[in-house]
């Protein structure tokens, strides 16, 4: 196993101290219709559960994607911070920032050039020997035009608890 994975967890679990309160789940789900139209987008599902630390001095997102190419579920969990009177949230080890903003009518705008969102499942059809660690796949969030991340913005619409029930990252 290498180093990668327990510096991951090991921010996800600074990130998400125990007695944090949900402050909301977020969505979108894009139609076939809409990736047709936009080829160098690469997510097909993207919802946000938002947290708030026991003392409500900080917020963060726990982010679950679907691309457009791969039936798993990717993650992402972000720690946040406020930099020149902007929001923004990243993942430990250079992957990425995303720019959240909460919009008067409830939805959940999300900004970034490059948010890495990882898997450990395997493929359909394809198995982890025993005793084996996956190596998580890593995919940016963003839209693609040839090998390079563009600026992205995902407007999510405010969803039930239940649509953002995954287990805690803490």
């Amino acid at each position: 196993m290498t180093l990668f994975k327990p510096m991951i967890l090991l921010a996800v679990a600074l990130a998400s101290p125990a007695g944090a309160e949900v402050l909301g789940c977020f969505g979108r789900s894009y139609s076939s219709e809409h990736l047709a139209a936009h080829p160098g987008q690469q997510v097909r599902e993207i919802r946000a559960k938002r947290f708030t630390r026991p003392d409500g001095a900080v917020e963060y997102y726990d982010l679950r994607v679907h691309f457009r190419d791969d039936p798993r579920e990717f993650s992402a969990s972000t720690y946040c911070n406020d930099e020149g009177g902007r929001r923004v949230c990243m993942i430990e080890c250079d992957g990425g920032m995303v720019y959240p903003t909460l919009a008067a009518d409830g939805r959940l705008r999300l900004t970034t050039e490059y948010l890495r969102a990882e898997t450990d499942e395997a493929l359909p059809g394809q198995t982890v020997g025993e005793g084996e660690c996956a190596e998580p796949v890593i995919r940016s969030i963003a839209d693609q035009k040839g090998q390079q991340n563009i600026r992205t913005v995902f407007l999510l619409q405010p969803r039930r608890l239940a649509d953002c029930s995954w287990p805690d990252p803490s």
